[in-house]
Formats: structure tokens, C-alpha cells, sequence
């Protein structure tokens, strides 16, 4: 009776086990570094930055979303620039005289898409958006 006592113990732990969620190991430090997205429509335009990949998931450290100041006809024009997950704009506020500077962690799980969306009143013709992301990459292990 008690040998089997310490079998079903023994079954029953390794089963728990296996339905864990996996722990995390580092896997390497991602620089996002990109000024490829141009705009200059007033209705919003959105430009993938990155996608997680399976198996993985991603921490967002820090990150910088800015227009420079002489971007296209900028002049002082009132941007919006947000950024942006599985095509959610996650509003971070007006953009005025340059751009601005946004600390804060966020886990981005695998297949999550990474994105900056932005848009512009008319008139103030093509402007270009600045991304600057410092993620670290887990390996997700069993």
C-alpha cells in the first residue's frame, strides 16, 4: 500500500508538471531601430515594426516614438504617433515641436505584432516617424 502511495505521488507530480506554463530563459537583447515609416494622410496609417516569434515571447524595456522637426513641411504641425499591438493603437497623445520620449515594460507574447501607427492634420505634407525599441527575447522552455 505504500509503494503504491509513492507511485500515484510520483504519477501525479510529473503530471502537474507537464501542464506548467514553461519558464523563461534569455535568449538575446533586440534593437528595433526604424525611420522607414513615412505618412501624410489625416486618417490613421499603421507600419509593422516586428512580429514574436513561436516560442518566444518578447519584454519591452523602453521605447521612443518621435517625428524630427524637419520632417517634411513639418512646422510645427500636431502629429499623432502611437504605438501599436495586433493592430490596436494604443494612443500615447499629441506629438508637437519634435516628439517625445515613453518609458515602460510590456510583454508581447508569440505571433503578437509590434506596430507604430501615426497620422497628420491635411496640409502638412510627408512626415517622417522615428521608432526606437529596446526589447529582451525569452525562449519560452518546458
Amino acid at each position: 500500500m505504500k509503494k503504491l502511495f509513492y507511485i500515484l505521488i510520483l504519477v501525479l507530480g510529473n503530471s502537474i508538471n507537464a501542464i506548467g506554463q514553461g519558464n523563461l530563459q534569455f535568449n538575446r537583447v533586440i534593437t528595433i531601430a526604424d525611420s522607414s515609416f513615412s505618412y501624410t494622410s489625416a486618417s490613421w496609417s499603421s507600419h509593422t515594426l516586428g512580429t514574436v516569434p513561436v516560442g518566444k515571447v518578447w519584454k519591452i524595456e523602453s521605447y521612443n516614438l518621435y517625428v524630427p522637426s524637419s520632417s517634411g513641411s513639418y512646422s510645427g504641425c500636431p502629429n499623432s504617433l502611437c504605438l501599436g499591438i495586433n493592430n490596436v493603437n494604443l494612443h500615447l497623445g499629441n506629438i508637437t515641436g519634435g516628439g517625445g520620449s515613453i518609458s515602460s515594460t510590456i510583454w508581447l507574447k508569440a505571433n503578437d505584432i509590434l506596430q507604430e501607427f501615426a497620422n497628420a492634420p491635411g496640409g502638412c505634407g510627408t512626415i517622417t516617424a522615428i521608432a526606437f525599441f529596446s526589447i529582451i527575447e525569452f525562449n519560452i522552455v518546458p
